[in-house]
């Protein structure tokens, strides 16, 4: 891997090269396409989910998985399932705009916590 201008210039200083985990962290996060930062961006969304949808929708669902786009997100109810359906988009929107990027395409729900449903249509299409 090549060196950034701003690294070969440390170098030739005798100065320290090494970046701080950080900074590589943030760099993977900024690579949308990377599966790695997919990864924590459901990670950072599991557990700042009561900030993006609101304490009251983070009492009745969480995502639980995250493909190509789409999020899974665990409904403790059928009944909820149905109601949260009419608000899919607002919580696109909300899980897009707390991310900063378009992230999520769509919403999916499911009624298996342990997993989503993964590639294909949802239990809702």
């Amino acid at each position: 891997m090549a060196d950034d201008p701003k690294t070969r210039a440390r170098r030739r200083k005798g100065e320290d090269t090494m970046a701080p985990a950080s900074d590589l962290l943030k760099g993977l996060m900024r690579n949308v396409q990377s599966p790695l930062a997919s990864g924590f961006l459901r990670l950072q969304l599991e557990t700042q989910w009561p900030q993006v949808v609101g304490e009251r929708l983070a009492k009745l669902c969480k995502p639980v998985a995250y493909f190509d786009g789409i999020l899974d997100v665990w409904v403790g109810h059928p009944t909820w399932m149905q109601e949260l359906w009419y608000v899919k988009d607002d919580i696109k929107q909300k899980v897009n705009r707390h991310l900063g990027r378009e992230w999520c395409k769509e919403v999916r729900f499911t009624t298996n916590q342990r997993q989503g449903q993964g590639p294909g249509p949802g239990p809702n299409q």
